[in-house]
């Protein structure tokens, strides 16, 4: 989506300002085959998973359907949010209505590039676009994304302890299993002032970080609807989420306790 949106601007310059994705666009199909050509020089490719083809899209519920209606009159996402709301027969948006209208964005999405991957990569599978934030509250877009995806995935942050019934919840909702594809812990006595940014958890020190790491993941490994993990990220950027620092260095303790989960993980999920 980010990359249509560039081919997108050209034609409604207000595109960006109204923080939603564009899958009514009549091009957009053509464009998402276009894209996904690239995948065939991987097809065969033994050691590839799957694809991601998209991060943390705008898949928030709340006022979804003003947010299209707010395009111009002649924008096709317009005239999709106008048309969902006569079949309604009311001009003010419910709750209801945000939350059906959510789950036709997402569905309309999914479906399109769903078919273009396939097209081009039947042999790998299609991980989804990383669900985040208050998109994980709607129970729609797992509803809807889980027609046309292999797994569902979610940048999953905020808590010390991965939700083993709300997890559940997502794979049955979706009924696919879940990915968990970005979480870290960022220390203190990491040096870094710029700590404060970013979603990670905050702990003291790195041997806090690894005891997060191995908790984390221990949880995640007993909950059968979850299939693996992503640690964000490889290395330190603006704040300490690397395993290694800005000078290549690894953090010791976390990649201590990250060997020893990973190296054990099949045995551990017996």
């Amino acid at each position: 989506m980010s990359n249509y949106r560039k081919i997108r601007r050209k034609k409604y310059p207000a595109t960006d300002k109204f923080q939603v994705i564009y899958p009514f666009d009549p091009e957009y199909q053509k464009f998402c085959d276009q894209h996904a050509k690239q995948t065939i020089e991987t097809k065969d490719d033994p050691w590839l998973f799957g694809h991601f083809s998209d991060n943390e899209l705008p898949f928030q519920e709340k006022g979804i359907v003003n947010r299209y209606l707010k395009h111009p009159k002649n924008d096709p996402n317009h005239q999709a949010a106008a048309k969902f709301m006569q079949s309604r027969n009311q001009d003010t948006p419910s709750k209801q209505d945000d939350r059906d209208f959510q789950r036709l964005v997402v569905e309309t999405h999914y479906r399109k590039v769903s078919s273009a991957l396939r097209k081009h990569d039947p042999n790998h599978l299609y991980l989804g676009t990383r669900f985040h934030g208050m998109a994980l509250h709607s129970p729609g877009i797992f509803e809807a994304a889980g027609k046309y995806t292999d797994i569902i995935s979610v940048n999953y942050y905020h808590r010390w302890t991965p939700e083993k019934e709300r997890i559940e919840k997502w794979a049955k909702l979706g009924g696919k299993p879940i990915l968990i594809t970005e979480w870290y812990a960022m220390a203190e006595d990491s040096g870094l002032s710029t700590n404060s940014f970013g979603a990670g958890f905050p702990v003291r020190t790195q041997s806090d970080r690894a005891k997060f790491y191995q908790h984390f993941s221990l949880c995640l490994l007993r909950n059968k609807s979850v299939v693996g993990w992503h640690w964000f990220k490889y290395q330190d950027g603006q704040n300490n989420a690397g395993i290694i620092d800005r000078k290549n260095k690894p953090y010791e303790k976390l990649c201590s306790s990250i060997r020893k989960i990973n190296s054990k993980s099949y045995l551990l999920i017996k």
